[in-house]
């Protein structure tokens, strides 16, 4: 069974500036309906981001699109700070003109991380921590308030988008991207831990406490997600559940179903049915 989970964005927007002192590991999850942006500022962290492995510098931001497979784990009780901002696609669809397109910076997918100046960092802290107090407080127009500072956050990250890099770069081990490149070359196939540890040409137990080490998951779970990812974008596509199933690589439809039901909050049949009445109205 999958570990890791759908979240959905719940409001249109959620910001919060949350400070840990504790060792801890955020599951890896995917948001079906929205996008996040996590400003990094302090901490002694590594995100795990669909392939690839982070260690983030004060002022980064992670862009992670909807259906983008991320996850933290700090390593040692240490002081962690970052403000994550949580986005329904809707909202984010609108806020865009013709001539100004937000998205862009979520479409790149070799440029994962922006890094803004400590001028632009500043801003943006200031910016977002305002949001939170205004809606904490709900004064006369905050919502309208609200709607302008996001406008300005997103023009920052785009700006900083265009203008540089973040220096980050995907410290994974070899061992942990050849794995992560077999996977997905081979989702489909009748994959084992086994077999994939026979094609790296180590043992099943030390794959396992590597990627389990650098990924805060554990080899089958990665796959299972993978597969359920797979499965419901062939479902979007109108495929029958049956054919969904088998086509994501699972070998068993009553496994099937519980994993993705459990992961996506609804079972396959169901969301099927769903988009059909989408498409219809």
């Amino acid at each position: 069974m999958s570990e890791a989970f759908s979240e959905k964005i719940e409001f249109p927007l959620k910001v919060t500036h949350n400070i840990t002192e504790k060792k801890s590991t955020r599951l890896l999850h995917i948001h079906d309906n929205g996008f996040e942006l996590l400003f990094f500022i302090a901490g002694k962290v590594t995100y795990f981001y669909e392939t690839s492995i982070y260690t983030m510098q004060p002022g980064d931001i992670l862009l992670v699109p909807p259906d983008t497979i991320h996850g933290y784990q700090t390593h040692e009780d240490s002081y962690y700070e970052r403000i994550p901002l949580h986005i329904q696609r809707n909202l984010m669809l609108s806020l865009s003109t013709e001539k100004t397109s937000l998205l862009d910076a979520f479409q790149d997918p070799e440029h994962r991380i922006v890094h803004l100046s400590k001028p632009e960092m500043n801003q943006f802290i200031y910016y977002t921590d305002t949001i939170i107090k205004l809606n904490e407080e709900k004064p006369y127009g905050y919502d309208i308030l609200t709607h302008a500072y996001l406008l300005i956050l997103l023009l920052i990250v785009n700006t900083a988008y265009r203008n540089t890099y973040s220096t980050a770069k995907d410290i994974s081990p070899a061992v942990i991207r050849n794995a992560l490149d077999y996977i997905n070359a081979h989702l489909t196939d009748n994959l084992t831990v086994q077999s994939i540890a026979d094609e790296l040409g180590i043992s099943s137990s030390r794959l396992s406490h590597l990627f389990k080490e650098h990924t805060g998951s554990s080899v089958w779970n990665y796959v299972m997600v993978k597969r359920l990812l797979l499965a419901r974008a062939l479902l979007m596509e109108g495929k029958a559940v049956i054919d969904a199933c088998y086509e994501s690589g699972f070998r068993d439809y009553s496994h099937f179903n519980k994993a993705f039901s459990k992961t996506f909050h609804i079972a396959p049949g169901r969301f099927l049915k769903e988009q059909h009445l989408a498409e219809t109205v």
